[in-house]
């Protein structure tokens, strides 16, 4: 642990760790909070990861207006300038822990689903796809109040594009998650690859396991088409052209039918995960439409949305040096101190 860090903080204990960085529980010296401590070890050493953690600080401080996104309390860069520490609101659990642990109470799942909706909702009228909605990505407290998180893999949808030129990258994700879109390499995919993913939450929140598995893309590809109707031929050509005859052709071995998977769940929200795990992107709900479901409907609360698309400071099309993306994250870490030692003035 970086001594600038320990200085600040006290950490408690280690509550998670994955690809992009451990979390411990920790608490605020200065304030006495208890705070979730992000350590994403060596990401200023290459650009690519050090783009990711730029966006991922970026998004979140803007996101972290809405009660349904993880707010983002105070980022660090290490004395060692490789290591970027984030201090977030600390949550008890994630989504994916409280389903496997038999923690999420059956009574409180359309309420925790309207909940991800209103935050996509939120991201989504800023013209923002998260692209990595996953249970694991889902934080959530004993008392079922859900927040997003990890907006690493984060795109704008308006400005991703220099002429012919798609920004968005072929991987997003976890595999299990992702939209057949994604899937398949698109590389034109919109926000409705998101509500793909919430509705595989709602899905996997409903029974207790993943719907769609496979050890790669096309393996998941294939339980997807061995569950949901394909969309006609013509509509396939024009959804998926490298793909659409393999799509047309496909025999599943066993057919496993989404109604037959979800037979046993409330019609309701068995319903809601059916109209939201459409093939064709065009034919699903977005998190407005969504969120009128009998499903979720009276959990529904109205929260400003934005006005304007959101856009960072840094193109998607750029890629910096280290250096820049590290002095981007200084001038926000200072920012937001500047900010906290206002607010502490007494006028």
């Amino acid at each position: 642990m970086d001594g600038g860090i320990s200085r600040l903080y006290e950490v408690k204990e280690k509550v998670g760790s994955g690809s992009f960085g451990t979390v411990w529980k920790a608490i605020d010296r200065r304030t006495r909070q208890v705070i979730a401590l992000k350590r994403v070890a060596g990401v200023l050493r290459n650009a690519r990861s050090a783009q990711k953690i730029y966006r991922e600080v970026e998004f979140v401080k803007i996101f972290s207006k809405h009660p349904n996104i993880v707010s983002l309390l105070d980022v660090h860069v290490a004395a060692n300038s490789l290591d970027v520490y984030l201090a977030l609101e600390f949550m008890d659990s994630d989504l994916r822990k409280f389903i496997r642990g038999g923690q999420l109470r059956r009574e409180y799942i359309p309420a925790v689903m309207a909940q991800l909706l209103q935050g996509m909702q939120f991201v989504h009228s800023g013209n923002i796809i998260h692209r990595d909605l996953k249970p694991a990505n889902i934080l959530i407290n004993r008392n079922h109040q859900a927040r997003i998180s990890d907006f690493g893999l984060a795109r704008s949808i308006t400005s991703e594009y220099t002429g012919n030129d798609p920004v968005l990258t072929q991987y997003c994700g976890t595999t299990w998650y992702l939209a057949p879109e994604a899937l398949l390499g698109s590389k034109w995919y919109t926000v409705s690859a998101d509500m793909w993913s919430l509705g595989l939450i709602l899905g996997e929140m409903l029974t207790g396991k993943p719907i769609f598995t496979g050890d790669s893309q096309m393996g998941v590809m294939e339980s997807i088409l061995s569950s949901v109707s394909c969309p006609a031929p013509r509509d396939l050509v024009r959804l998926f052209p490298r793909h659409a005859q393999w799509i047309h052709s496909f025999r599943p071995g066993q057919l496993r039918p989404l109604k037959r998977i979800l037979q046993r769940q409330p019609q309701e929200a068995a319903d809601l995960v059916i109209r939201l795990l459409h093939i064709n992107p065009n034919e699903r709900p977005t998190a407005d439409q969504a969120l009128r479901h009998p499903c979720v409907a009276s959990y529904r609360k109205r929260w400003p949305m934005f006005d304007r698309d959101v856009k960072l400071r840094v193109p998607d099309t750029a890629l910096l040096q280290c250096g820049e993306y590290r002095d981007l994250i200084r001038r926000i870490e200072n920012k937001m101190e500047s900010m906290k030692r206002v607010s502490h003035v007494k006028i």
